[in-house]
């Protein structure tokens, strides 16, 4: 599967403009390609350096490879490697902006964020025990709602925070809304107040 996007990455790259191709040819032959299990609305991304735009890594959404239709995946893997192509030549992120539009408008590739998929619909088809399975097991943890400590003003006693640990820098750094008072902490097993 990662071969697969590799040399489908590599293909379009080797067609593009030689100035281009030659900006990002060596980043595409050598990024790492993740695969995730753990993707769902999400059928592609490309991790990049903020500083400069270079590429740390692809991760690709498992079921959508699989069970994607053909057309939309090798889009999908184009549109990828067109964020690098924007965010290398532009030296650093650009998102959907206005160049990384222009460069999917050059080569052919859909410019817009999302894309309506079947896929996942395929894929419960395709392995219907395993879909029941996870849903039947699926069990879910009750939300954490008890704190040690109740972060709030000095001035009317009001909750701004809830904590298990304290940090000195958010005494330091921050003030009540309500009257622009410094924080205390309340420990709420003995009421104990503590200032820093």
């Amino acid at each position: 599967m990662i071969n697969m996007i590799r040399k489908e990455m590599i293909n379009f790259v080797k067609g593009m403009d030689e100035e281009h191709k030659l900006l990002i040819l060596d980043y595409i032959e050598k990024t790492p390609i993740n695969i995730s299990n753990r993707m769902t609305s999400t059928l592609g991304q490309v991790s990049s350096l903020r500083s400069t735009g270079e590429p740390v890594k692809f991760t690709f959404n498992k079921k959508y490879i699989e069970y994607g239709e053909k057309d939309n995946v090798i889009d999908t893997i184009h549109h990828e490697v067109i964020h690098v192509l924007a965010n290398v030549y532009c030296g650093g992120l650009v998102g959907h902006n206005d160049t990384w539009k222009r460069f999917c408008r050059m080569y052919g590739v859909r410019d817009s964020r999302t894309r309506d998929t079947e896929y996942m619909k395929k894929y419960r088809e395709a392995n219907p025990a395993t879909t029941t399975a996870t849903a039947a097991n699926t069990v879910k943890k009750p939300a954490t709602t008890t704190y040690k400590y109740h972060i709030i003003c000095s001035e009317c006693g009001k909750i701004v925070a809830r904590r298990n640990r304290l940090d000195r820098r958010i005494f330091v750094k921050y003030r009540s809304n309500c009257h622009g008072a410094s924080l205390v902490a309340k420990e709420i097993a003995t009421g104990k107040i503590i200032s820093f």
